[in-house]
């Protein structure tokens, strides 16, 4: 099930608490009390109300957005619940060629219709460069290409053009960082 999630523009709650649709709740199988909510690699244990208005966006504070990363505009992502944790992605990084805060000219397009399909199905996309510093990439939104903080992916799809640089040592870290946390790169 996919679900947008917004922050409460008025919270002033301190720490992570999300109001949750009740279909949501029902369907995920979620309780009204606490919740471990984890999005990429960040986790936060939020209090959960019951949103009975029929409405289908999830709501979280700001504290609790900040702290997961969370996409800003909303975004529409898969929800579902595995061993009580509310896990909300899938967060995707495209590794790649940057030219300053964008894909380089030749990949662009790609990851351009890439982003719109993830926005479509639900999900989180950013762009990453073999240089990029830990933390960062690059999104698209309405107004172009940005860079900015991101989250820890959930997949790592390699789309470095050069298999020379692709031997280099900040790939295959990477790589192997990606795959000993138990992520997958493609």
């Amino acid at each position: 099930m996919a679900s947008t999630i917004a922050f409460r523009h008025d919270d002033e709650t301190k720490g992570a608490a999300a109001v949750i649709p009740r279909a949501l709740l029902s369907f995920l199988r979620i309780s009204n009390g606490g919740l471990t909510i984890r999005f990429g690699g960040k986790t936060a244990t939020a209090k959960v109300e019951t949103d009975a208005s029929g409405k289908t966006v999830m709501m979280l504070s700001a504290d609790g957005y900040k702290h997961l990363k969370l996409p800003v505009p909303p975004a529409r992502l898969k929800a579902f619940c595995r061993q009580g944790v509310l896990e909300l992605g899938p967060v995707i990084a495209v590794l790649t060629e940057l030219t300053g805060s964008a894909p380089s000219e030749n990949i662009r397009p790609f990851c351009e219709e890439l982003h719109h399909l993830i926005e479509k199905e639900g999900g989180c996309l950013f762009v990453e460069g073999l240089d990029s510093r830990a933390g960062t990439g690059c999104t698209f939104s309405a107004n172009g290409w940005k860079t900015g903080e991101v989250p820890e992916p959930d997949i790592v799809y390699n789309r470095i053009h050069s298999r020379l640089a692709e031997k280099k040592p900040p790939v295959w870290n990477e790589n192997s960082s990606v795959q000993r946390k138990g992520n997958r790169f493609f």
